[in-house]
C-alpha cells in the first residue's frame, strides 16, 4: 500500500513575513546611516565644525601677529592692517566692520574687537578679475589693463583702488606711485571677487630738496665761536623709503642729513635723495660768508695762522656777540710783521653804535686778555699792511680776590675783621670754592665772606669735575690797621712807628 511523506520547508506566509522584516530592518539601517540625523550627516557635520575651528584658529593666530608686530612699533592695529591676510591665502573683500574676506573657499568676517567668524562654505560662482600692465619698464605712469567676466549672470559693480565705482567690465586704470592696487567685482548672484596687482615700476617723481642758507657773521657764543651760516635742508615728506644726504665740499663727501647745519667756509652745498641705491632727486646752491666777516683762520685755534692785510688798504673785520658772553673776558692776539709801519685796532661795537677801543698797534704784537662790556654787539677789528688778527678766543678769568678792614674789639678779644669778596668768571656751568686755610678744605662760594686770621685765601673754577681758573691771595691789613703783635697776647711783641696813627 503507497504512504505519502510529510513535505518540509518554508511555507509562503513565512517567506513574505521574512522578506517584510528584513526590509524593516534595512531602512532603520540606511536611516541611522544616511538620514538627517544619521551618522554619515554626523559625521560630516562633525568635520565641517572642526574645519571652520582650524581657519578661525589660523585667521586669529595671524591677526595677534599682526597686533604684536603693531605694538613692539609703538602703534596699534587698524582695519588696514587686514589686508596682511592676504600673505597667508586669504582673499580680502573689505576692511570695514565687519571685514569680509575668502579662505580655503569659505567666507569669513572681523568684527570690531577682531574676532573672526567662519562662514558656510562658497559654492556660488564668481566673477573673474583679469588684471596686467602695459609695461615692464620704468615709466612715470603705468597703466593697468581690467578685464571681469562671470559664467552666470552679470557684473553689477567693480569697486576701483580709488574707491570709485563702475559698470564697466573692460577698461584701462592708469597709476603714478609704486603700491598694490585692488578691485572689487561684485556678480548679480551676490558673489564677490577681489584681485589685485602690485605695481613696482612708476618712476617716482620726487621734489628736489629746498636748501636755504642764513650765511651771516661767525657769532662769539658761550661755546666758543661758531659760524652763523645755519643751513636748513627740505627733503621731500610724501615718499617712502627715501635716504636724504649733503654734502659741503662740492661732493666729495657725503653725510646723512639730520638737522640745520653750520659750515665754517663759503662753499657750494649739495643735497640729494637716494633710494634703492640709484639718485631721485638733487640740488645744490653757492653760500658764502659776508666779506667783512672775520676769518676763521682768526678764531681756529691756531695762534700760528691768521685773517690780516698785506696790503696799503685799510679794512675791518666783524665778529657777532652773543648776549650770553657780556661780561666775560676773551684773549685777542695782534701782530705785525713788518715793524716799519704797520696798523691793527680792536674794538667793541655798543648797542647804540658807540665804538669803545681796547687794542692798537703799529708794531709789534698785542697780546691780552680784555673784558666784554655791557651792550656790546660786536667786536671790530680794523687791519692794514702786514698786519693780522692771529687768535681770538672765550677765556675763563681767574678768580679776582679782595679783602679789607680793620681788627674788631669784641667781648671775646680782639679779632680781624677780614670781609672777603671773590669775583669768578661769567661762564655758564662753573662751580665756584673757596679755602682760607690755604688749599686744605674748599666751600662753596655763595658770596663775601670773613676771616678772623690772617691766612692765604685761594680761589677755584671748576666745570665737569676739571679746575679751570685758580688764583690765591695773601690777606694784608689796611696800611693803618692796627697790627696783631698788638693784640696777640704776648706782651714782649710790639708794633713801632714814628707819629702814624694806628
Amino acid at each position: 500500500m503507497y504512504k505519502s511523506k510529510k513535505q518540509k520547508g518554508i511555507t509562503l506566509i513565512a517567506l513574505i513575513i521574512t522578506i517584510i522584516i528584513l526590509l524593516i530592518l534595512v531602512g532603520v539601517t540606511i536611516n541611522v546611516f544616511v538620514g538627517d540625523n544619521g551618522l554619515f550627516n554626523t559625521t560630516k557635520q562633525a568635520g565641517e565644525e572642526y574645519t571652520k575651528s582650524q581657519l578661525k584658529e589660523e585667521l586669529e593666530i595671524e591677526i595677534a601677529n599682526i597686533q604684536s608686530k603693531k605694538i613692539a612699533s609703538g602703534e596699534e592695529i587698524s582695519r588696514e592692517d587686514l589686508w596682511e591676510l592676504e600673505k597667508i591665502g586669504a582673499t580680502m573683500i573689505s576692511v570695514g566692520t565687519p571685514a569680509e574676506g575668502e579662505y580655503k573657499d569659505y567666507n569669513f568676517t572681523v568684527d570690531e574687537n577682531y574676532i573672526v567668524t567662519i562662514g558656510e562654505k562658497s559654492n556660488i560662482i564668481k566673477p573673474e578679475i583679469q588684471l596686467t600692465k602695459n609695461t615692464e619698464e620704468i615709466v612715470e605712469e603705468v597703466t593697468i589693463k581690467v578685464k571681469v567676466t562671470t559664467e552666470i549672470g552679470t557684473i553689477i559693480s567693480i569697486t576701483k583702488p580709488d574707491g570709485t565705482i563702475t559698470t564697466e567690465t573692460e577698461f584701462e586704470y592708469k597709476v603714478r606711485e609704486n603700491k598694490t592696487y585692488r578691485f572689487l567685482a561684485i556678480g548679480s548672484n551676490g558673489a564677490k571677487s577681489v584681485a589685485s596687482i602690485e605695481i613696482a615700476n612708476v618712476k617716482e617723481i620726487v621734489a628736489k630738496p629746498i636748501i636755504e642758507s642764513n650765511y651771516g657773521y661767525p657769532i662769539l657764543t658761550s661755546k666758543g665761536i661758531v659760524n652763523n651760516g645755519l643751513t636748513t635742508i627740505t627733503y621731500d615728506e610724501t615718499k617712502e623709503g627715501l635716504e636724504n644726504f649733503y654734502s659741503i665740499n662740492d661732493g666729495n663727501t657725503w653725510i646723512k642729513y639730520t638737522g640745520p647745519f653750520n659750515t665754517m667756509q663759503s662753499t657750494t652745498i649739495k643735497a640729494k635723495s637716494v633710494k634703492n641705491g640709484n639718485i631721485v632727486s638733487e640740488a645744490s646752491i653757492e653760500v658764502s660768508i659776508p666779506e667783512d666777516a672775520l676769518g676763521v683762520l682768526a678764531y681756529d685755534g691756531d695762534e700760528t695762522t691768521y685773517d690780516g692785510a698785506t696790503g696799503d688798504d685799510y679794512y675791518n673785520r666783524y665778529l657777532l656777540v652773543e648776549p650770553s658772553v657780556i661780561g666775560r673776558n676773551i684773549k685777542v692776539i695782534m701782530k705785525s710783521w713788518n715793524p716799519s709801519w704797520c696798523v691793527a685796532d680792536g674794538a667793541f661795537v655798543l648797542e647804540n653804535g658807540n665804538i669803545v677801543s681796547f687794542g692798537h698797534i703799529t708794531s709789534g704784537e698785542f697780546n691780552s686778555m680784555v673784558e666784554i662790556p655791557e651792550n656790546t654787539v660786536k667786536i671790530m677789528f680794523g687791519v692794514q699792511k702786514n698786519t693780522g688778527i692771529y687768535e681770538i678766543q672765550l677765556v675763563t678769568m681767574e678768580p679776582l680776590i679782595e679783602s679789607n678792614g680793620y681788627p674788631i674789639l669784641k667781648s671775646t678779644g680782639v679779632s680781624m675783621n677780614k670781609n672777603i669778596s671773590i669775583t669768578f668768571d661769567k661762564e655758564e656751568g662753573l662751580e665756584n670754592y673757596y679755602s682760607i686755610d690755604n688749599g686744605a678744605t674748599w666751600s662753596i662760594y655763595t658770596g663775601t665772606f670773613k676771616v678772623d686770621t690772617l691766612d692765604g685765601i685761594r680761589a677755584k673754577s671748576v666745570k665737569n669735575g676739571i679746575i679751570l681758573s685758580e688764583s690765591n691771595k695773601i690777606i694784608d691789613s689796611p696800611s693803618d690797621a692796627l697790627t696783631i703783635e698788638a693784640f696777640d697776647g704776648d706782651e714782649t711783641t710790639a708794633i713801632f712807628g714814628n707819629v702814624n696813627d694806628r
